[in-house]
């Protein structure tokens, strides 16, 4: 369990790093690491890396470090994980996790009265030796999940493209 958790401490500093070499910040983006905030009650959920970005959407990256065969199947709703020796192994499926990321920062800015507020979600592959294998629906699947080069790239196309992330709030 501690190789795991070394394995995704590295990968997050290693995110963090090429975010920083692909001069992804500017003045006016902000990073938040690490976050932790109240779901429901006594719940909470973790989030690896929040941006807040200019024309004002946010960008959740959550970080996956391992070497595996990630094997989608969206028509049947399956996700496995497939390890170098060749293994099926079970995992929890990446994107469905960073859209209930998602949804759940929705429900909490939702309680300070931010509405409509665009967040999108990534989940950020740190191995270079992984492959994503899409059974269905592809093109979907490769805008949800990717290698760290392809983030920068990912990321401008939703700012300049989709009209949500043009959101602007007017003054008080």
């Amino acid at each position: 369990m501690l190789k795991g958790l070394n394995q995704g401490f590295r990968a997050e500093r290693e995110l963090l790093y090429y975010l920083e070499r692909a001069r992804v910040f500017k003045e006016d983006v902000f990073l938040l690491h690490d976050l932790r905030l109240p779901a429901n009650g006594s719940t909470f959920f973790q989030i690896d890396f929040l941006l807040l970005t200019p024309p004002l959407c946010a960008f959740i990256l959550e970080v996956k470090s391992q070497p595996h065969y990630f094997i989608f199947n969206p028509a049947a709703n399956q996700f496995r994980l497939k390890n170098n020796a060749g293994n099926l192994v079970s995992g929890n499926d990446p994107i469905a996790q960073v859209e209930e990321q998602v949804d759940q920062l929705r429900w909490w800015i939702a309680e300070y009265g931010i509405d409509h507020y665009p967040i999108y979600g990534i989940a950020a592959l740190a191995n270079p030796r992984s492959t994503v294998i899409a059974k269905s629906n592809p093109e979907q699947i490769h805008q949800k999940i990717m290698h760290f080069p392809y983030l920068k790239k990912r990321m401008k196309i939703i700012q300049t493209e989709d009209p949500k992330s043009k959101v602007s709030i007017p003054p008080i």
